[in-house]
C-alpha cells in the first residue's frame, strides 16, 4: 500500500483513505462479506469502472501503442495470472456508495496465484518492479489472497456487477482487463479465435465503454494513458496511486465523467461496445 494512506481494519479487511474515497482491500477472509454488500447496493449505481493488474505483457505486440492483435492478447492472458482487480461503482452525478463516516468506497479484489519465486509463473521483471514499487505487497497477496481457481468468479457474476446490461462496464484500454476477467469467469483459458472471444464479450461485458477510445476520439494530442488523460482534464486521483486497481478504476470513472460532460452530446452509440485497438489477427 501506498506509504502516505491511513489504514485500518474492518471486517476482516484492510482500508485505505485518502481525501474522500477509501479503498477496500478484499482478500479471502472477507470476500463473501464485500460481495454480498456489492450485491446489495450494485442497483443503485449504473456505472461501473473497473481496472486489472497483472504481471505484465510477455508477448510484445509490434505495434502495442495502436494495435493489439487478439493473438498477443490471448497468448499473454493465458499464461500469466490476474494480480488484483479493482473497480468503483457509480452514478452520472459522481456519486459512490459510502460508509457510515460518509468515505466514498471502491473496492480492490487480492488474487493468491502468482508467485514470483517459482519458475512456473511467467512475468515482465518491469512491470512486477513498478507493481511493487505502487505498493502491491506480493508475499501478502499469496498468504491472505483470493484462490483464483475457487468461488470469486462465480460470486462476481452473481453480484450483477458483470453480465448486466443495465451498467455501463468502464474501462481504459480494457481488451486485456476483460481478457482476464473472462478467464476468471470461464475458469478456462481465452478461445483461440476473436470472433469466440468477442461472443464472450458481449456476454459478460453486453453494456461497455472505453475510455481510451473516447480520449483518442475527442482530445487532440497525447492521450497514451490514464494519468496523461487525466492530468490533462485537471483531474485528481484518490484512492491510493498508479498501478493499484481500485485507485485506477476511481480514476478511470472520474475521467468518463468528465469525458460525458464535455463531450456527450458527440457520443454515439459506435463508441460503445467497442474496444480500443483490438483487432483480428
Amino acid at each position: 500500500m501506498a506509504s502516505s494512506s491511513k489504514e485500518k481494519e474492518k471486517e476482516g479487511g484492510e482500508l485505505e483513505e485518502e481525501d474522500d474515497v477509501m479503498v477496500i482491500n478484499v482478500w479471502k477472509e472477507n470476500m463473501d462479506h464485500e460481495v454480498e454488500e456489492i450485491t446489495q447496493i450494485v442497483r443503485e449505481f449504473n456505472f461501473v469502472a473497473f481496472d486489472t493488474e497483472f504481471p505484465g505483457t510477455i508477448i510484445k505486440s509490434p505495434n502495442s501503442d495502436i494495435l493489439l492483435p487478439y493473438s498477443v492478447l490471448r497468448e499473454n492472458v493465458n499464461r500469466t495470472k490476474l494480480i488484483q482487480l479493482g473497480f468503483t461503482l457509480g452514478d452520472q452525478d459522481g456519486n459512490l456508495p459510502k460508509d457510515e463516516n460518509q468515505k466514498k468506497k471502491v473496492w480492490q479484489f487480492n488474487f493468491s496465484d502468482f508467485d514470483l519465486t517459482t519458475d512456473d509463473d511467467e512475468f515482465d521483471p518491469d512491470s512486477i518492479e513498478l507493481l511493487i514499487k505502487s505498493g502491491l505487497d506480493l508475499e501478502l497477496f499469496k498468504t491472505r489472497g483470493i484462490p483464483l481457481c475457487g468461488s470469486i468468479g462465480e460470486k462476481l457474476l452473481a453480484s450483477g456487477v458483470f453480465n448486466n446490461k443495465r451498467n455501463c462496464l468502464v474501462s481504459f484500454q480494457g481488451s486485456s482487463d476483460m481478457g482476464y476477467l473472462i478467464k476468471l469467469f470461464t475458469q478456462q483459458d481465452l478461445p483461440q479465435t476473436y470472433q469466440e472471444f468477442m461472443i464472450l464479450v458481449a456476454r459478460y461485458f453486453p453494456y461497455s465503454i472505453d475510455v481510451k477510445l473516447l480520449s483518442n476520439v475527442f482530445m487532440q494530442g497525447n492521450t497514451k494513458g490514464l494519468d496523461i488523460v487525466s492530468n490533462r482534464l485537471r483531474l485528481k486521483r484518490k484512492g491510493g496511486i498508479s498501478h493499484q486497481g481500485g485507485s485506477d478504476s476511481y480514476l478511470t470513472y472520474i475521467v468518463f465523467l468528465k469525458l460525458l460532460e464535455k463531450y456527450g452530446d458527440e457520443i454515439k452509440n459506435s463508441h460503445y461496445n467497442t474496444l480500443y485497438g483490438l483487432t483480428d489477427t
